[in-house]
């Protein structure tokens, strides 16, 4: 039986590639720590924004873990340019796993790359296995095991949020255990 935790980043100062978290979002990360202070861990990967590393930082010091990087985890794109509708497309996007505009990245492509990765996840030696990354990727990485996982599951996440995957040879079960109140 493999478990995996896909977390989404604690909160932060905005989008970029090296945005820090914010100071409710350090406090975030240190919960997040005490969280998992009696689950065990083995392994630690995380997207290599500034964000998704500074949430795993307190873990993976009690953990005394390493956080391995990868670009598989990192926020999908939708779109280069700033659009005032992002938030309809998006939603869009969770219907037709398809649609993208030119330089972004449609739901499948995003899937596809995170599903690369979960498969040499659950293939490692590794059985409670952590996964640092985005809202909208994080939901993608979670309809791979839950079909109907969508727009209103994303829009209902919070930062941070953390949901536990159990694979065994009886079936996969999604389940968030993440209290944000």
């Amino acid at each position: 039986m493999k478990r995996i935790y896909f977390i989404r980043h604690c909160q932060a100062k905005g989008q970029s590639i090296d945005a820090a978290l914010t100071e409710i979002g350090r406090s975030q990360a240190i919960y997040l720590q005490d969280f998992f202070r009696t689950i065990d861990v083995d392994f630690l990967i995380s997207s290599p924004y500034r964000r998704a590393i500074d949430s795993l930082k307190p873990l993976a010091e009690i953990k005394h873990l390493t956080i391995h990087l990868d670009h598989r985890l990192s926020e999908r794109i939708l779109c280069i340019d700033p659009i005032d509708n992002w938030l309809e497309l998006l939603e869009y996007s969770f219907v037709d796993m398809n649609f993208s505009f030119p330089d972004g990245e449609s739901s499948q492509k995003a899937m596809d790359r995170a599903n690369e990765l979960i498969d040499e996840l659950i293939s490692s030696q590794f059985n409670s296995i952590v996964v640092m990354s985005h809202g909208n990727l994080t939901a993608l990485m979670l309809k791979i095991f839950k079909s109907d996982i969508g727009y209103e599951d994303w829009l209902s996440m919070s930062n941070p949020d953390v949901f536990e995957v159990v694979i065994n040879e009886k079936g996969n079960s999604v389940k968030r255990i993440w209290d944000a109140s």
